[in-house]
């Protein structure tokens, strides 16, 4: 379990501490922003609050069962095979993220038995850990920011819509016990049985979330669709697929919630630098080249965009390599998702501040204007990106594109949904 908290986190976490049992099972890793000009007295401090032992992390401690263990000030901290890894904070131009670059970590190494909170502080960190730990599948808790002494980390962890739980540190601990005995009693490889073998339960709650979003889930791995349902059964203490059913029948909120767990609605800005930097220095080039020496516009499709940072990162890169041999070529970037929420949200080009981690500091600069917390695109280049509703499986693709990404969808589909949309998408004349 990874706990960030900043600025009134002391308080926070002798309150989470003071309501959690000591013998939950778990392994509790507190990341805070300290301050390297005074020793902490952190360990002294929790110690009043808690029967568990409080150990300062040193590198390569071994994690064990009901202890916690503190991040020293200035260090990153990764997680590997239950070990910590610390390393020195590099110097640069951006403000550190701990509590980011740990709940990543952690997400990666623990998946869905990764529990990830965000407590009271200033600023934005815990936010991208957040998103990492909702696409691995696991459990997000944000503090209610009513509760904090100082709310900004909180408010940016609930603005995502990622926190399956929102609480005050006080009755975090219940909750997690709870979670943490179902997740413990239930058997996942049952449930995935349940939906290999298309369990007449399970079609009941496909249907439901085809009327709640007109999506055949279907087409999903069924490992994915597995994990976010027995997820979601863990949250709400429910042990059968049968009386889930019952809860999504009675709870339209349950059924809205489900059919969201399941889009998966993360990524980010230049998701992956070698894919990147093969699109601008050698497709972009070669696409330029094409569409000038036949007089005619540049038209990408982003199928997928989800939240819209891959459709604009398209469009920035575009524009650089324009701008940097000084050429004009008019750009057209479709960016299409199933959920039209997602496509509300990247219509409206508006992002935290935790952006900074995906961004060079110079792109920032050109592209970005920041009002208060937020980024907005700049005009000229947000004009570039048209989004729109489309159903990656069942509508029929766009035509004379000439550079198609689905970079954010195909990873959780079934071999045979995989295959009809890429042979749809290598037949777009």
């Amino acid at each position: 379990m990874g706990i960030g908290a900043s600025a009134g986190g002391l308080e926070a976490l002798q309150e989470f501490f003071s309501h959690l049992p000591d013998n939950t099972g778990a392994a509790f890793v507190v990341v805070q922003h300290l301050s390297p000009d005074f020793k902490s007295m952190m360990p002294q401090l929790l110690s009043k609050h808690t029967q568990m032992p409080v150990h300062q992390a040193e590198d390569g401690i071994t994690l064990e069962r009901n202890n916690i263990y503190l991040m020293p000030a200035r260090k990153n901290m990764l997680i590997g095979e239950d070990k910590l890894l610390l390393s020195e904070q590099m110097p640069d131009s951006h403000v550190p993220m701990p509590i980011d670059v740990f709940l990543r970590s952690l997400a990666e190494d623990k998946q869905e038995r990764a529990i990830g909170i965000v407590l009271s502080g200033t600023g934005s960190d815990g936010t991208r850990g957040i998103k990492a730990m909702k696409e691995s599948g696991g459990l997000v808790i944000v503090q209610e920011p009513d509760s904090a002494k100082f709310n900004g980390m909180p408010i940016s962890a609930y603005n995502t819509g990622l926190a399956d739980m929102v609480l005050r540190p006080s009755a975090m601990g219940e909750k997690l016990q709870n979670y943490i005995n179902h997740t413990a009693a239930t058997d996942n490889a049952e449930l995935k049985s349940v939906i290999n073998e298309n369990d007449t339960v399970l079609e009941e709650i496909f249907k439901l979330l085809i009327r709640q979003s007109s999506i055949n889930f279907n087409h999903y791995k069924a490992s994915t669709v597995a994990r976010r349902i027995e997820r979601r059964m863990s949250i709400n203490q429910i042990i059968g697929l049968d009386g889930y059913l019952k809860l999504l029948l009675d709870s339209p909120r349950e059924l809205q919630i489900l059919s969201k767990e399941l889009l998966i609605g993360v990524t980010r800005f230049f998701r992956d630098d070698d894919s990147f930097s093969l699109l601008s220095n050698k497709i972009i080039p070669k696409v330029v080249s094409k569409a000038m020496s036949q007089n005619r516009p540049i038209r990408v499709w982003v199928a997928g965009c989800s939240s819209g940072e891959e459709a604009y990162s398209m469009a920035i890169l575009f524009d650089e390599y324009l701008t940097s041999e000084n050429l004009k070529c008019e750009v057209k970037i479709f960016a299409t998702d199933v959920d039209d929420e997602a496509i509300s949200e990247a219509s409206s080009c508006n992002y935290s501040l935790d952006i900074l981690q995906d961004i060079a500091a110079d792109r920032i600069e050109r592209y970005f204007i920041r009002e208060e917390n937020r980024f907005h695109l700049e005009p000229d280049i947000r004009k570039n990106v048209i989004f729109a509703s489309h159903n990656l499986i069942e509508d029929p693709p766009f035509s004379n594109i000439d550079i198609v990404t689905c970079r954010n969808v195909l990873i959780y589909f079934q071999h045979a949904a995989q295959k009809k949309v890429l042979s749809s998408l290598t037949a777009v004349p």
